[in-house]
């Protein structure tokens, strides 16, 4: 009977459930890929403390969070955790793994991202060995987003919806197979803002059926067109209420549409935010990607679907407008560049030369057999096993101090007496982190949270930064005793300068500070009689 079913199974393309495929090496070799990087930048995005802290403070709370609790020059202002379930989720590798369980969590949901990309090429018809050469280019595209923060649940969820609406575009899944837009679109909204780019897909995939229910030259295609309109009128409507299931309902979504429409944020704030730059190291993958957009269209004779060609162009101009959006434009572009290459002439004629000379057991090896589906078992075993091992994984995971100056903030933690601080704001989420088992509870002055913290705030920091005139007048006001700042600013300058504070580390990157004079006192500078 067992023989039978096996028999059974390897007719209809099936693999056992125990079996090991193709698609489980993926995730195997790009999770040890990824982790690679676990002390190089991974651990040292700005936000990551703060999103760990969400969770922490819901706990104390008891509920969802709305208004701001981690800086105090902002406390009280109207708040929406974009990500809760996200963080929460990181919070659970933190707790259990260390910094390693958020590395290892991590790339796992990067290495999931890229299964999910080579499945879908092979199940499409790609040779193997293609779909996991542009699987690496994928990689290689979205390797500028590997650090630890919830917008990696973006990539996964994005590549899954925009499977399904091309799949049911080309006729190649039946309505009902949409339904698992349902629990994603449930989901996405809780786990990270980024389902905005679902519900952009969604819009995309409706406006071409529209386009091709009216323009189509062939009835039978207008016929089709119609009909799957009329089902994506109905589940669009039930997959916007599937977004409203969070915390905030509407509105989440007018905190998103306000946060990427707001100019200050931008233009003015992180260099996220601003249109790529090619000459930054590690973007010329990117850039390479998409220079073959139009060079495989002009020398391919495949004729991607019209939804294919729409998504890939309306994610490219997001992507070239901001480098947040980039490598979306990666996970949503690669199959249809994948598709476009194995229908060049000149490749497709050296591939059957080359496969004439190979035997006829390799040449078997390298057919095409989308048909033959990978279960998953093997790969969350390996998720699982990864997981559970990470505590003992040694120091895997660390922080970049040339970007996440952890040494000496520690240093600031260390002589934290309760003080009011002034820190840079690439720090407050790691303060934050870190504070939050001192007594009294650290309450930093700024983080990277610019939506919640708003121009006007952002702005006098900034001018605080630069020392006008009055800086010690400001300070002393606002009752800050404690200067963690960068050290080349003109502020660290002018505390150096000052007797009123004194040095507690100046390392050429990060100078602290503490106030040893009152205003009220009255300083002599030398040979120059007495100021105030």
């Amino acid at each position: 009977m067992t023989e039978d079913r096996v028999s059974e199974d390897a007719k209809q393309g099936r693999r056992p459930w125990y079996a090991i495929g193709f698609a489980d090496v993926v995730i195997v070799f790009f999770t040890l890929c990824i982790l690679q990087n676990a002390g190089t930048r991974m651990m040292d995005d700005p936000g990551l403390g703060w999103n760990l802290r969400i969770a922490d403070l819901m706990w104390e709370n008891h509920g969802f969070l709305y208004r701001e609790q981690f800086c105090s020059p902002t406390e009280g202002r109207p708040w929406v955790t974009q990500a809760w379930l996200g963080d929460i989720l990181l919070r659970l590798a933190y707790g259990w793994g260390g910094l390693n369980g958020i590395a290892v969590f991590s790339s796992l949901c990067i290495a999931l991202t890229l299964r999910f990309l080579y499945t879908r090429m092979t199940r499409d018809g790609i040779p193997w060995h293609a779909a996991a050469f542009w699987t690496f280019l994928a990689a290689l595209g979205t390797s500028p987003s590997w650090v630890a923060r919830p917008n990696l649940f973006t990539f996964p969820a994005l590549v899954l919806v925009v499977d399904l609406c091309e799949r049911f575009h080309r006729g190649a899944i039946p309505a009902r197979k949409t339904l698992w837009l349902l629990p994603i679109f449930v989901l996405w909204p809780n786990l990270h803002g980024g389902f905005l780019a679902g519900i952009l897909a969604l819009g995309v995939t409706y406006l071409v059926e529209c386009a091709t229910a009216v323009l189509a030259f062939d009835s039978v295609a207008r016929l089709e067109a119609r009909r799957r309109l009329r089902w994506w009128t109905g589940l669009g409507v039930a997959l916007f209420a599937a977004t409203l299931v969070n915390p905030y309902g509407f509105g989440l979504h007018l905190w998103n549409l306000r946060m990427i429409r707001d100019p200050f944020i931008q233009t003015q704030s992180t260099a996220e935010w601003l249109p790529p730059n090619f000459l930054d190291q590690g973007w010329f993958r990117i850039e390479m990607l998409v220079l073959l957009f139009p060079t495989l269209g002009v020398l391919s004779r495949q004729r991607i679907s019209s939804l294919a060609l729409a998504l890939t162009v309306v994610f490219l101009h997001f992507g070239l407008t901001s480098s947040r959006y980039s490598p979306l434009w990666v996970v949503v572009a690669v199959p249809t560049l994948a598709s476009l290459a194995t229908r060049i002439p000149w490749l497709e004629s050296l591939a059957a030369k080359l496969s004439a000379r190979l035997s006829p057991e390799l040449r078997a090896g390298l057919e095409v057999r989308p048909e033959r589906r990978s279960p998953y078992l093997v790969s969350f075993a390996f998720a699982g096993l990864m997981l559970f091992a990470s505590p003992w994984m040694g120091h895997l995971a660390h922080h970049n101090q040339e970007l996440m100056p952890s040494q000496a903030l520690d240093r600031l933690l260390a002589n934290y007496q309760g003080e009011r601080i002034f820190h840079g704001a690439n720090w407050g989420g790691y303060l934050t982190w870190h504070g939050w088992g001192l007594h009294p509870r650290l309450k930093t002055w700024i983080d990277d949270r610019l939506d919640v913290h708003g121009p006007e705030h952002t702005k006098d920091y900034r001018s605080l930064l630069a020392a006008p005139p009055n800086w010690e007048e400001r300070f002393a006001q606002d009752q800050v005793d404690l200067l963690c700042i960068p050290a080349e600013t003109r502020l660290a300058s002018e505390a150096r300068a000052s007797v009123r504070w004194r040095v507690l580390l100046d390392d050429n990157q990060v100078a602290i500070f503490r106030r040893v004079l009152p205003l009220s006192v009255k300083t002599v500078t030398p040979g120059a009689g007495s100021s105030q």
